[in-house]
């Protein structure tokens, strides 16, 4: 996500996937012929296959499945006019799409499966975990409010940490140094190359905010990441999806990478070794929603798609598929709980409202962060 994506788990299932749910192909084609279609924007792998099947089977209509592997990638295509159904953006392109007009306001009284509701002590059936709402409440009160739910569904939701090869990083270590440890050059270490991602780490290690408009802010954490750059050396890899397999392989490649929670679910599925750890200190905390298009050709269906992808049966195949967090409450305690998820550290999502922060549709922030990004690349 964030100009990478943290979704492209389970990369051997993925080609299981395409059969179904391409959206180019002969088979897929004749499939859809003299069927109602229903065009959905995603990221890739973030949907159980099964689940879109049974979609088309039980309404008799065919998903148009595309995808993109960012959140900028996806915004341009939308600003050049392509349309969609429904599409599944993270919550800063969330604003930025309500900003540019882009999406329609969602309709409530459509969506059946799970509800709207804010209050943090509703939880239970087909409420929205209670960690959720906390965050969404924070930034609907803020200074430059916005209510996601006026405009989004929630699919899943997570947090960004350490996954860490625990035969050779101690968890005292990591508690101590928290976001700091990723300077220390007995590691090796994969770190995000994406600005918005890469500049996070420093700026809560700094003590300050992952939205600073604050060129002083911006240049010390530039300096930050200069100085980690020059004491690791060839110890420090930038990386992309390729650090999932990376690292979920038995002979990890890295001691140390910088991970969304999903990913590092199944990580630790795969390799015994790794353990995951969110600092304390602050980090980020998203959310990623389904939004209908402000041009959707087919709404009424785009609302049955919502309301069929959070009833609890889909909602569960999906998170255990794709390893990321429900945000239905009794689907998050049911798998937190359950046989299923071992690695609660990465699929149990802590939002601290004093010191982790969502990601939010600022200009002026991003044009600082890409430019300094760049000077670090270079440095």
């Amino acid at each position: 996500m964030k100009g990478l994506k943290k979704v492209l788990v389970f990369t051997a299932l993925v080609s299981l996937a395409v059969p179904t749910v391409s959206s180019c192909g002969v088979a897929k084609v004749v499939k859809c012929i003299g069927k109602e279609k229903l065009d959905v924007f995603n990221w890739g792998s973030y949907i159980d296959p099964a689940v879109i099947e049974a979609f088309e089977v039980e309404n008799d209509v065919c998903v148009n499945y595309s995808t993109f592997d960012s959140n900028e990638t996806a915004v341009e295509k939308l600003k050049k006019n392509e349309v969609y159904d429904v599409i599944f953006p993270s919550e800063y392109a969330i604003e930025q799409l309500i900003s540019e007009d882009l999406i329609a306001q969602i309709d409530w009284s459509k969506i059946t499966s799970v509800s709207n509701n804010l209050d943090e002590e509703a939880n239970g059936d087909n409420h929205l975990v209670s960690g959720l709402k906390g965050m969404i409440n924070s930034l609907k009160n803020a200074d430059s409010s916005v209510n996601f739910l006026n405009y989004t569904v929630p699919y899943f939701w997570g947090t960004v940490g350490i996954v860490y090869d625990t035969s050779v990083v101690s968890l005292s270590q990591i508690e101590e140094k928290q976001w700091d440890i990723l300077k220390d050059n007995s590691y090796t270490l994969g770190y995000y190359n994406s600005s918005k991602d890469g500049f996070m780490i420093p700026l809560k290690e700094l003590g300050y905010s992952v939205n600073t408009t604050n060129s002083s802010e911006v240049d010390e954490a530039k300096e930050w990441l200069i100085d980690q750059k020059r004491t690791l050396g060839s110890k420090l890899s930038y990386v992309g999806d390729d650090v999932i397999e990376d690292m979920a392989s038995e002979n990890n490649r890295y001691d140390m990478a910088v991970v969304y929670s999903g990913d590092a679910t199944y990580m630790m599925q795969e390799n015994e070794k790794l353990s995951y750890y969110k600092p304390t200190i602050g980090t980020n905390v998203w959310f990623d929603g389904m939004v209908i298009h402000k041009e959707a050709k087919n709404v009424d269906l785009a609302y049955k798609f919502i309301n069929f992808m959070m009833e609890d049966e889909n909602a569960e195949a999906n998170s255990l598929y794709v390893g990321y967090s429900s945000v239905k409450a009794n689907i998050y305690d049911n798998l937190l709980n359950g046989d299923f998820i071992d690695q609660t550290a990465s699929y149990e999502v802590i939002f601290d409202k004093e010191k982790d922060e969502m990601f939010r549709y600022n200009p002026t922030s991003k044009k600082l962060i890409d430019d300094a990004w760049a000077d670090v690349k270079l440095a």
